[in-house]
């Protein structure tokens, strides 16, 4: 099984997100910027990209999971922008998310 790799630019959450999901045992990747995953995408061959996305990062986010999908890589987006289209990501939760939510809908979308 691949890792779970994580873009979330705030250390709070970062740190959180952390927690949890390797408390659950996923081994996770951490990116705290979105422009600087691309090339770890096949690198890691992660089962699951979790990518933290607001107002003003959607342009990169939007390139991001596109080539995610285009590798067979699930995409969940955890998202402050409500009513934003993202085709072809496995989920899109919007923030904030209530942690068993986010578990469930990380176990239900990792692909092993």
């Amino acid at each position: 099984m691949g890792p779970l790799l994580v873009v979330e630019p705030h250390v709070d959450t970062a740190d959180l997100d952390l927690e949890l999901l390797r408390s659950v045992g996923f081994d996770v990747h951490l990116r705290l910027a979105a422009d600087r995953v691309d090339g770890e995408l096949d690198a890691l061959r992660p089962g699951l990209l979790l990518v933290s996305v607001g107002p003003r990062d959607q342009d990169i986010v939007s390139v991001l999971v596109g080539r995610a999908i285009s590798r067979g890589i699930p995409v969940v987006l955890l998202s402050t922008v409500v009513g934003r289209s993202w085709p072809g990501a496995a989920a899109v939760l919007t923030k904030p998310v209530e942690l068993d939510v986010l578990l469930r809908t990380v176990r239900a979308c990792f692909r092993r």
